[in-house]
């Protein structure tokens, strides 16, 4: 009797850990105080991770713990989408017939969560591209500094701050450069 119950708490335990590391991320709210002028349009965002086959998924985190981070939508499509609501709250116009277009590759999201505190990695390379031939004006590379999460193990509820404080940080980095609005209010 005892060794079912047992059994079962452990069964319990593994599968509510499998649904702790499902991330349920429908409201982000922008935080930038940045002022932009003009309009763009948003282009293509890839997760370099994933295409390199590190992760198998693309909505996966690449992490130190066994156990997989995985969000509700591609990392690429998450960041394309923040991108997108920071934009619009610097105050840009946001038209697909726009002349310029932004793009973004992110080059690396990951976690090391085997030792507390968890340390965040975060790496976004964006550019801007006039739409009519596709020639590249201002590519940057952005990295914000590692942030460390005071959660010992990256949890859903503290990895998703993390990564919007992250994604904001890759944010601010490209926008308030000087050469990205005069390129963006001309």
């Amino acid at each position: 009797m005892r060794i079912l119950f047992y059994s079962r708490l452990c069964c319990l335990l593994l599968l509510l850990n499998a649904c702790a590391a499902q991330d349920h991320y429908h409201s982000y709210k922008p935080y930038n105080d940045l002022r932009l002028h003009g309009e763009l349009a948003i282009g293509v965002f890839s997760y370099k991770t994933y295409d390199d086959g590190h992760v198998q998924h693309p909505n996966r985190i690449l992490n130190t713990s066994g156990n997989p981070i995985e969000l509700d939508e591609s990392v690429a499509a998450l960041v394309r989408k923040n991108t997108g609501y920071e934009l619009y709250h610097s105050g840009m116009e946001i038209r697909q017939e726009a002349s310029l277009v932004l793009t973004g590759d992110v080059l690396e999201l990951k976690v090391d969560d085997s030792l507390p505190p968890a340390r965040w990695t975060y790496i976004v390379e964006y550019s801007i591209a006039r739409k009519s031939d596709g020639k590249v004006l201002f590519s940057k590379r952005c990295q914000p500094q590692t942030l460390d999460s005071a959660r010992r193990y990256a949890l859903p509820s503290g990895y998703k701050p993390s990564i919007e404080q992250l994604i904001l940080e890759g944010y601010e980095e490209f926008f308030d450069d000087p050469r990205v609005r005069a390129l963006l209010e001309r």
